[in-house]
Formats: C-alpha cells, structure tokens, sequence
C-alpha cells in the first residue's frame, strides 16, 4: 500500500486531525472570498480601494522575501490593478529586525490589510523586540513619537509561536 505524503501547507481552525478533511472544517479563504463576506465589492466598485490611504502594520519582524511575496500574492489574486503598495519601515532609527520566527504572521497581516485594501500604501512598520518588550510596541511608539505623516491607520495582531 502506498504511504500518502503528509500536506505541505497548514490551515489555521481545522479539525485537529494532522491532516485537513474535504468536505470538513477547513477551508481556504482567498480575497474573493473576504471581498464576499464583508460586501468590499460594492465599494470597490465605487472606487474607494484605499488609494491614498497609508496601512501600518506593525510587527517584529520583516517579512520573507520583502516585496516580492507580497507582489506574488497581489498578482495572483487579481489585486494588483488597484495600485497598492508594500514597503518594510523601521521607524525611529530602530535596527532592521530581518526576519524571525513571527515572519509568517507578518506577511499574513500585511496580505489580509492588502485585501480589504487593495489601493492602500501597505507599511510593515517592525523594530527588533528588546528583552521585555515587543518589537512592535517599539515601532509603534517611534512612529507615534516621530513628526509626521501619520498613517491612516495602524494594525496589529498575535500569535503564539510554540
């Protein structure tokens, strides 16, 4: 009999199998699929994508492979005709953090602010984290502090690595 190859890919909220079951409790979610379940296609329809608007998503981290992740997502899901765009910011003269454990985090925070987003300038604001402190707070607080331009608006989410 022959062995089946365990996934390469994991799903976050699945049936705690190690393995995902079809038709079951895991799905994937793509940004058609958010566009639909929080009715963004009427107002991208009309025009507002966030174009103009700036996303700070603050994080520990860099994201692997910097923009170029971000620029495969964006073109493979049809969001690249909108216009946003991604950089990486370390604001305050904080030290470029490179990439952690926490990176798979970042780039899922900085796709999900592209999705409902599209037309966004998309920001992955991360310092390094100091012994008590989360690089993110620090790069939160050099933002804050800093003269100017503010974001529109500023993200940030957890996850525990095991």
């Amino acid at each position: 009999m022959h062995e089946r190859a365990k996934p390469l890919y994991t799903v976050a909220g699945c049936a705690t199998s190690s393995e995902p079951t079809f038709p079951g409790t895991c799905y994937f979610v793509t940004p058609q699929d958010d566009a639909a379940i929080y009715n963004l296609n009427p107002l991208w329809s009309q025009g507002i994508t966030g174009a103009g608007q700036t996303v700070a998503v603050i994080e520990d981290t860099d994201t692997y492979n910097g923009t170029g992740d971000w620029s495969t997502f964006v073109t493979t899901f049809g969001l690249s005709g909108y216009g946003g765009t991604y950089t990486q910011v370390h604001p305050g003269g904080c030290t470029d953090p490179g990439i952690n454990a926490d990176d798979s985090e970042a780039a899922l925070d900085v796709e999900m602010a592209s999705t409902t987003a599209p037309g966004a300038a998309i920001e992955n604001i991360s310092c390094p984290s100091g012994t008590f402190t989360f690089g993110g707070q620090i790069a939160l607080l050099n933002l804050l502090n800093a003269a100017g331009p503010y974001r529109s608006s500023a993200s940030a989410t957890a996850s525990q690595n095991p």
